[in-house]
């Protein structure tokens, strides 16, 4: 009977790590999927409004952005304590000869969220180049 059920108390510690580790792989895939998402709408945007979408993860956002931390905040655990940062760094690719330079910008998401039952704030970043 004791080795019954020490058999039965181990197949329960394995089956609630099997849980824990599962819900841990559904956020990273959601925080993975919301990063290319913005990266997406960025693509399609204008480039002369992709500074609009930058955020210091602080503040309202811009409009561009604010339908997005929404999504965040209500898909991911802790993502509105722990607010997402998106930077955008322009950079000239290059000057044709007596044209306008070509601006290629540097898009960096970082999603951050704190899982149920951990301490340590997890994060997913994602970088792309938009010209």
């Amino acid at each position: 009977m004791l080795i019954f059920s020490v058999g039965v108390l181990a197949l329960i510690g394995m089956q609630a790590n099997a849980i824990n580790t599962i819900s841990e792989v559904k956020y990273r895939t959601d925080a993975a999927f919301l990063a290319d998402q913005l990266i997406g709408e960025m693509w399609v945007a204008s480039p002369a409004s992709l500074p609009g979408f930058a955020y210091s993860g602080s503040g309202a956002g811009g409009s561009a952005i604010q339908p997005w931390l929404a999504q965040v905040g209500t898909t991911l655990p802790g993502a509105t304590a722990n607010p997402p940062i998106v930077t955008v760094v322009p950079s000239t690719l290059f000057t044709p000869t007596g044209g306008a330079a070509v601006t290629q910008y540097t898009i960096t998401v970082t999603i951050r969220y704190l899982p149920p039952k951990t301490t340590a704030v997890r994060r997913h970043v994602a970088t792309a180049v938009v010209s």
